[in-house]
């Protein structure tokens, strides 16, 4: 009939297996948090320094504008004015395609998809 040893052995191999698959599983389970983790990091950082800078950068060329009018007060300030906001436009357009090839640099969660993936090339080749 059946062999005790051959179906402990069995047993055995089949315990191994599904103790390296929840192995596996954890580990890409706490990369997958670590990932989350850093991902809020940056997204907040990405937040603060923008409005720091939008801020900053605000105030600086409300000031600047206000310098140039006034020294132009008297023959060009309509032109001064319009030159002033031609220049401001073409840096918020500048800014808005920086942002968004920053944003679109990296994929998040990177890391835990690049391990899924060697994990289905590891298993493709090692399957008949």
């Amino acid at each position: 009939m059946s062999d005790p040893a051959k179906s402990e052995g069995v047993f055995n191999t089949i315990g191994r297996i599904g103790d390296t698959l929840l192995a596996t599983a954890q580990n890409r389970v706490e990369l997958l948090a670590n990932d989350m983790h850093e991902e809020k990091r940056r997204l907040v950082e990405m937040i603060l320094w923008s409005a720091a800078l939008s801020a900053f950068a605000m105030m600086a060329l409300t000031l600047i504008t206000f310098m140039i009018v006034a020294a132009f007060w008297e023959g060009g300030r309509t032109i001064a004015l319009g030159v002033l906001s031609a220049l401001y436009s073409v840096g918020a357009i500048w800014a808005w395609i920086s942002l968004r090839r920053r944003l679109a640099q990296r994929t998040a969660l990177s890391d835990t998809l690049g391990e899924l993936e060697k994990d289905r090339e590891c298993l493709r080749r090692n399957l008949p």
